[in-house]
């Protein structure tokens, strides 16, 4: 492994181990990701979660307890450690989940394939885009020239992995920083709520790549079909709560 790619992996297992013990604070984010899964999700199915982590984000517990099968994938062994102590469970596999590098997806895609034994039933991005955003641009001092087209291919390599894990897919995409609680948000109306996302994205506060507007037109060029669900709060930690969004892609009729 490059230096570099030594220092984002130890910097993303600092983030999980300080975040480890966020249960708690997750609940709300946690409940409106699980209520997306239950929508998606018909009898017992595979599960793949990308980017898992310490899994704050999914009762895996709850998620077993209906025979799901769940493979948690993340870069940082420890997170996935501590989420299997959690929930024995689930089967845990350490793997990168994104490349600028051409080709990358559909060799990644393989390996990952055979460790579950086959295709999941849905395959789902935690929060894992962003990261992978924020990562290439802390290695290259920022997004600007060919440093914005190596996190783009990272992102859209991404999203193919996905495709290729399963037919059905959830991403979950925290965009931007957005000083609202997460209770009060929950009053709005949808229409208000997804008008909010729409003026953050205007105003361009929202983290590159990130976007609605580029990731649903991204999975467009490639024949997918996402659908845009309103916007919540995250509190990702005490004081970085992120406006955050799903879209999901399921096989046309």
């Amino acid at each position: 492994m490059k230096n570099a790619s030594k220092k984002r992996l130890r910097r993303h297992q600092r983030n999980n181990a300080r975040l480890a013990g966020e249960w708690d604070r997750y609940a709300p984010h946690r409940r409106r990701v699980m209520a997306l899964l239950a929508a998606l999700l018909h009898g017992k199915s595979r599960i793949a979660l990308l980017g898992a982590g310490n899994s704050n984000d999914v009762d895996l517990r709850a998620l077993i307890e209906r025979d799901h099968e769940l493979h948690l994938f993340d870069l940082d062994a420890a997170a996935l450690a501590r989420a299997k102590a959690r929930a024995p469970g689930v089967h845990v596999h350490q793997a990168e989940l994104a490349s600028p590098r051409t080709g990358w997806a559909p060799e990644a895609a393989a390996a990952l394939l055979e460790r579950m034994d086959g295709p999941a039933d849905l395959a789902v991005s935690l929060g894992l885009l962003s990261q992978v955003v924020w990562a290439l641009a802390d290695a290259h001092g920022g997004l600007r020239g060919e440093a914005k087209g190596h996190a783009e291919r990272a992102v859209r390599a991404h999203l193919e992995l996905a495709s290729l894990l399963s037919p059905n897919r959830l991403f979950i995409v925290d965009t931007a920083p957005y000083e609202t609680h997460a209770s009060a948000f929950e009053a709005l109306s949808e229409h208000d709520q997804l008008r909010a996302l729409a003026a953050v994205e205007g105003r361009g506060d929202a983290i590159p790549l990130t976007t609605p507007r580029f990731l649903t037109q991204a999975r467009i060029d490639v024949g997918a079909n996402p659908v845009l669900h309103a916007p919540w709060i995250w509190p990702v930690a005490k004081t970085r709560p992120f406006l955050t969004y799903a879209l999901s892609e399921t096989p046309s009729p």
